[in-house]
C-alpha cells in the first residue's frame, strides 16, 4: 500500500494465490484483484510502482506469472497502467443482463 506523508492510504494492490489453480495447471500465478488509487492522486505514478512491487516480491517468491482482469472501458485509465506494468490481453469477454426485474 502506498501512504501518504500523513500516513493515509492513497494506493492498494490486493493480489491472492489461487492453490486449486496451480494444482490444475502446474504454474504459480499470482491473481491481482484489486489496485485502488485515490483520485486526487492519479496520475503520479502510484498504481505504477505498486504494480512493479507486487511483481519483484511475487517473482522473489516463486510465483511463474501474473493475472488480472480489467473493464477495458474503464475511465480511470487502468488498462493503459496494466500495459506499462508488462501486461496484456489474453483474452476478452462480455458480460450479459437483464434491466428489468424477472
Amino acid at each position: 500500500m502506498a501512504l501518504s506523508e500523513d500516513d493515509a492510504v492513497v494506493g492498494f494492490v490486493l493480489a491472492r494465490h489461487y492453490p486449486v489453480v496451480e494444482e490444475m495447471t502446474g504454474v504459480r500465478e499470482l491473481w491481482i484483484g484489486d489496485v485502488g488509487t485515490l483520485e486526487e492522486h492519479r496520475g503520479r505514478g502510484v498504481a505504477s510502482a505498486l504494480l512493479s512491487w507486487t511483481l519483484a516480491q511475487a517473482r522473489a517468491k516463486g510465483y511463474h506469472r501474473a493475472g488480472l482482469s480489467v473493464d477495458s472501458a474503464n475511465s480511470t485509465r487502468a488498462l493503459g497502467v496494466y500495459e506499462r506494468a508488462g501486461f496484456e490481453v489474453a483474452r476478452t469477454w462480455i458480460d450479459y443482463g437483464r434491466a428489468e426485474e424477472l
